[in-house]
C-alpha cells in the first residue's frame, strides 16, 4: 500500500494544479462481513503527467500490473470517472476480517500501518474500530520538501466506511452526502483511532406515533358525524329509553 501512497504524493507535487487521492473503503452489511476496496483517484492532468513518466502507458494499466501475489490479484477490478476524476477500484469481499488481503492487515508486518481492526455485531447493529499508524511519507523527499504544499486539493488519502443502518455515535472528520464515514490519514506520520457504530433498529414508526394518529382520526370523525346530524335536526345523541321492566 506504501508504494501506491508514495508514488501518488510525488505526482501530486510535481503540479501543483493536479489532484490525486487514495481511498481505502469498508463497505460493511449488519452480519459483520461486506466488502473491502481501495481506490485510487487521478485528475486528468495527473494522469497525462503521470503517463509523461510512463512512456505515454496508462498509468491505471500500470497500476493493474504492479499488483502481484498477496495483494489484490484476486479483486474485482472497475474504473469510473466522478466529476472531474478517474478511478480504478479493486474490490473484494470478505464474511469476516480473516478474508481481508493481508497485504493491508497483517499486523504481524511492522510496515503495515494498520494497527488494529474490529468488525463486530452487537445486539442492535455493526461497531467499526481501527487504529492506524501511518509513517511520515515525506521523509525520503529531502529538506527542500515543504509538506504544507500537501492540502487536501492537491492530494488526499482516507479510509471510508458504510455502515448498515442509522449511524450513531462515531468520530468521522466528515460524513459525506450518501452518508459515508470519512477519516483523513496524515501523510506526514501520525496515528488514528477511529470507530462508529450503526444500529438497525428504528425504520418504521414508532407505536406512539400510530396511536397517536388513531386517536386524532376517531376524535375527527366525530366531529364529523356530530356536525351532519345536527345540520339534519337529529340530536347528535339519542336519549336513551325507558329502561324495560
Amino acid at each position: 500500500m506504501q508504494k501506491y501512497l508514495r508514488v501518488a504524493m510525488v505526482l501530486a507535487l510535481l503540479l501543483t494544479a493536479c489532484r490525486a487521492e487514495i481511498n481505502l473503503v469498508f463497505d460493511i452489511d449488519e452480519d459483520g462481513g461486506g466488502t473491502f476496496a481501495m481506490e485510487v483517484g487521478l485528475d486528468e492532468e495527473m494522469k497525462n503527467l503521470a503517463s509523461m513518466g510512463a512512456d505515454g502507458a496508462d498509468p491505471f494499466e500500470q497500476m493493474l500490473s504492479d499488483v502481484g501475489p498477496g495483494e489484490l490479484e484476486d479483486a474485482d477490478v472497475t474504473r469510473y470517472t466522478e466529476g472531474d476524476m478517474e478511478y480504478a477500484r479493486w474490490s473484494i469481499a470478505f464474511d469476516n476480517l480473516d478474508g481481508l488481503p493481508d497485504e493491508f492487515f497483517d499486523q504481524t508486518d511492522p510496515e503495515n500501518p494498520f494497527r488494529s481492526l474490529k468488525i463486530e455485531t452487537t445486539d442492535d447493529g455493526v461497531r467499526f474500530e481501527m487504529e492506524i499508524e501511518m509513517p511520515d511519507a515525506t521523509e525520503d523527499a529531502g529538506d527542500a520538501f515543504d509538506p504544507s504544499l500537501l492540502t487536501d486539493d492537491v492530494f488526499a488519502f482516507n479510509v471510508r466506511a458504510r455502515l448498515p443502518g442509522s449511524v450513531g455515535d462515531h468520530n468521522a472528520d466528515k460524513v459525506l452526502s450518501d452518508g459515508t464515514l470519512q477519516w483523513a490519514l496524515p501523510i506526514t506520520g501520525g496515528t488514528v483511532s477511529a470507530f462508529a457504530e450503526s444500529s438497525s433498529g428504528g425504520g418504521g414508526i414508532p407505536s406512539w406515533v400510530i396511536v397517536l394518529i388513531a386517536v386524532g382520526v376517531l376524535a375527527v370523525l366525530g366531529v364529523v358525524i356530530m356536525a351532519r346530524r345536527g345540520d339534519s335536526g337529529e340530536p347528535a345523541f339519542e336519549a336513551a329509553g325507558p329502561a324495560q321492566a
